[in-house]
């Protein structure tokens, strides 16, 4: 069991829940060690690191060759590193999940979590310092002049801390899309062109200093956030003050952060759409909001699969028509949904910057948003589904029962699509999981 720093006293409280239903059985007696706090730790370089590395570096093809070959052989060794480095504050991370739930004062659990971030800090700025000297000595066997080599250090350096983190849960899945990453697979996609591949990378390097730098501002946030928030709930019990939402001033740099990294995602794939191919465009698109979103960002009801039995059966003629039925249906249901989500964004950055406390009226509202925007989008797709299927009708080989069972399915897989947002709580820092449940009964009923 797991979780970030910044929800220590919810998961404290559900490991209390979990001890009363469990009665005699103490959840760290019988599992030892399997809780631990949230450090942020960063993963280890991996060979398949070394094309995007190439790539954002800008080397000649001599550097390329020595960059290539430094990510590959050093993916082994970091591995062993981290093991080195940051492998000794596991058990010092689970003894304080352990401890902390003894701890009453909420100025000692700041002061012992600070300190055990003060030493993943130290960790972690060892392991990139490894990781640096090591870069520098390979590169210095092709480039000779100090100055470009050291840029051309500082950049991967640059990209490499800026990928090496993944922040879990709903206060800053901004980090999960790293668009640089997605600009490198976008140009390196056989569909985009030489010029257009090479317009993308230049787009990328121009920009790998600023996503960069708001990416390690989130990580740095989220990673401070947690024994901030527990210094400024004991200095409220110390005036005597309510400690609902204290932690607010802790978590609005997250907030911020993460609004701003979204900012630069969204305004980066803008310009991206209009250097690439409409099919990578639209991949890099879907790629970065299933990455953001999660279950969320899905065309819940998209009717592909039903389109593929009726249009056989659609006369030649009306084929063509067909086709701009089903492309009106999914601009209206996607416009729908990025409404949607926009709202999401700003409902949720309220939610952090107020402490993570849920606010009753933003939940309303948003509930109201998401319950609309589902049944307008499955009755948008309920009528495109019956104009073609009266356009299939007159066809020798209709069946009414096959055409109900398409339509069965497509419910169901639709109904699949909105329980997963329920299953993986992406939207559970604004809907509860039983507002979640009781939005899907009114789309689908019982």
């Amino acid at each position: 069991m797991r979780w970030n720093a910044l929800g220590l006293v919810m998961g404290m409280q559900m490991v209390a829940a979990l001890a009363s239903v469990t009665e005699a059985k103490d959840v760290m007696q019988t599992f030892p060690g399997s809780m631990q706090v949230e450090m942020y730790l960063p993963r280890a370089i991996s060979e398949e690191d070394a094309a995007y590395f190439v790539w954002i570096s800008g080397a000649s093809a001599d550097g390329a060759a020595v960059i290539d070959g430094w990510a590959r052989s050093t993916a082994p060794i970091d591995a062993n590193w981290i093991a080195e480095l940051i492998g000794p504050l596991r058990q010092p991370a689970s003894d304080y999940a352990a401890q902390s739930r003894e701890i009453q004062d909420y100025g000692e659990r700041a002061k012992a979590l600070k300190e055990l971030m003060r030493r993943r800090d130290d960790a972690v700025t060892q392991l990139f310092g490894r990781e640096r000297t090591s870069l520098q000595d390979v590169l210095a066997r092709v480039e000779s002049d100090d100055s470009m080599r050291d840029l051309m250090v500082d950049q991967i350096m640059l990209a490499r801390r800026a990928d090496a983190f993944t922040i879990l849960g709903g206060t800053a899945s901004q980090l999960a899309a790293n668009i640089l990453r997605l600009l490198h697979d976008a140009a390196s996609d056989q569909r985009t062109g030489p010029e257009a591949s090479a317009s993308i990378r230049k787009l990328a390097r121009d920009n790998l200093a600023r996503v960069a730098e708001q990416r390690l501002s989130l990580v740095g946030a989220t990673a401070k956030s947690g024994y901030m928030a527990y210094e400024a709930r004991q200095r409220a019990i110390s005036a005597g003050k309510s400690a609902v939402g204290a932690g607010a001033s802790a978590l609005r740099p997250v907030a911020l952060a993460g609004a701003q990294l979204g900012a630069v995602n969204q305004e980066l794939a803008a310009m991206a759409r209009e250097l690439l191919p409409p099919d990578v465009s639209r991949k890099l698109d879907e790629r970065l909001l299933l990455l953001t979103y999660g279950a969320l960002s899905a065309d819940i009801f998209a009717f592909e699969a039903v389109v593929a039995m009726l249009e056989p059966l659609v006369p030649e003629g009306d084929r063509a028509a067909v086709a701009e039925l089903c492309l009106e249906s999914s601009r209206r249901r996607v416009a729908a949904r990025d409404r949607m989500l926009r709202e999401f964004d700003v409902t949720r950055r309220r939610f952090v910057e107020s402490g993570l406390v849920r606010d009753m009226e933003s939940w309303e509202r948003f509930g109201r948003l998401l319950l609309e925007f589902l049944q307008a989008s499955r009755t948008d797709a309920l009528q495109a589904i019956g104009r073609i299927a009266d356009l299939a009708r007159a066809h020798p080989s209709w069946s009414e029962r096959r055409f109900e069972e398409a339509k069965g399915e497509w419910a169901s897989e639709a109904r699949g699509r909105l329980d997963d947002i329920a299953l993986t709580g992406v939207a559970s820092p604004i809907v509860t999981r039983s507002g979640m449940d009781e939005i899907i009964r009114q789309v689908f009923g019982p």
